[in-house]
């Protein structure tokens, strides 16, 4: 049977969407598939390694509303959205990515 890891608060997201959280002891664990900063979650341990444990979420317990709320997380990058004057240059640029 797979190890539960209770009450974990993620600290923040790494590369490639992998969430990064701690042990009391400051091993690092690894949650793949769904992991939001700030939330605090129970875990399943998939892999247990000498300096880190991967691991699946299995209930998330609290989370921050303001990642949910459906506002722009990054109000900087898409201020020039909906801005008249900035419009002709916003597909300028879009038309160059």
């Amino acid at each position: 049977m797979a190890k539960l890891i209770q009450g974990i608060k993620v600290e923040k997201i790494w590369y490639g969407g992998i969430g990064l959280a701690r042990m009391s002891d400051g091993k690092r664990i690894l949650i793949k598939w769904g992991a939001l900063p700030w939330a605090v979650v129970d875990l399943r341990v998939v892999k247990q390694r000498k300096d880190y444990i991967e691991a699946h979420i299995t209930k998330i317990h609290k989370y921050d509303p303001a990642l949910l709320d459906g506002k722009i997380f990054c109000p900087h990058f898409f201020s020039m959205i909906g801005n008249e004057e900035n419009s002709a240059g916003l597909a300028k640029w879009l038309w160059l990515m």
